[in-house]
């Protein structure tokens, strides 16, 4: 049981009902640039401020509480793994 409140009122929550938020998602990509062209030009992504101002990360924004963080990967031995990317995770919804 979780109590929380203001003020002189408090409310239990029962915490089996506890949800997880999910703030980002970080992916290490071999070229920053072209990742970040990637999301941003084809897949509509929107850039959002970098808080590390140091030249290795990209933020995007996927959702209204959600931003995909693109970290640069190491210049050490390179491994190539290959996925599929459902494309509707990155679709633009338009209310009727």
């Amino acid at each position: 049981m979780i109590l929380t409140g203001s003020g002189n009122q408090l409310q239990a929550q029962d915490s089996s009902k506890a949800t997880a938020i999910l703030n980002h998602q970080a992916l290490y990509v071999v070229d920053l640039k072209k990742a970040a062209d990637f999301y941003k030009n084809i897949i509509g992504l929107p850039q959002i401020e970098e808080p590390f101002k140091i030249g290795k990360h990209v933020w995007l924004k996927t959702g209204p509480h959600t931003s995909l963080h693109l970290i640069l990967g190491s210049e050490g031995k390179k491994i190539i793994i290959k996925t599929i990317i459902s494309a509707s995770a990155f679709l633009r919804w338009k209310p009727l």
